[in-house]
């Protein structure tokens, strides 16, 4: 049973998280008017030389299977993601391609610098305060996880 206290710390995290998604969200809206916000995400849960099964790819990015299957679909037309059949046959990888590398990294400093305009708006006293919070919310995550 959740005491009081836990309950409230529960709805703290998910206000949190829910703060989180949104400023992902603005850093990724019209990152590029080329790939839809799904492809966004794939292309930045795989990384430069990382490889994930696509049910992985499912679970990290909360996609159903068959949205995982027609954005990498997609990707994969686009040049960005190859599919690779794993020893079990049953099973495929995504990876980046050179040209999804490249992407990725434009992506990655287009999503920093819209960030960095957010964190503009605040006044220094606010993002020193910032700051701190996340450091202590950080290292109390490290110490329950």
């Amino acid at each position: 049973m959740v005491n009081e206290q836990n309950e409230e710390l529960l709805e703290q995290y998910l206000s949190l998280k829910k703060s989180f998604t949104k400023l992902h969200k603005l850093a990724i809206s019209g990152a590029d008017y080329n790939l839809n916000n799904a492809e966004i995400l794939m292309i930045m849960k795989l990384e430069p030389d990382r490889e994930l099964t696509l049910s992985k790819l499912s679970e990290v990015t909360g996609f159903s299977n068959t949205m995982v299957t027609f954005t990498v679909d997609s990707l994969e037309e686009k040049g960005l993601i190859r599919r690779i059949r794993g020893n079990d046959r049953r099973i495929y990888y995504a990876k980046l391609t050179e040209k999804g590398k490249e992407k990725y990294l434009e992506l990655r400093e287009k999503m920093r610098n819209k960030i960095s305009d957010a964190f503009d708006k605040l006044k220094p006293e606010e993002k020193e305060q910032f700051s701190r919070c996340v450091e202590t919310i950080s290292a109390l995550l490290d110490k329950i996880t």
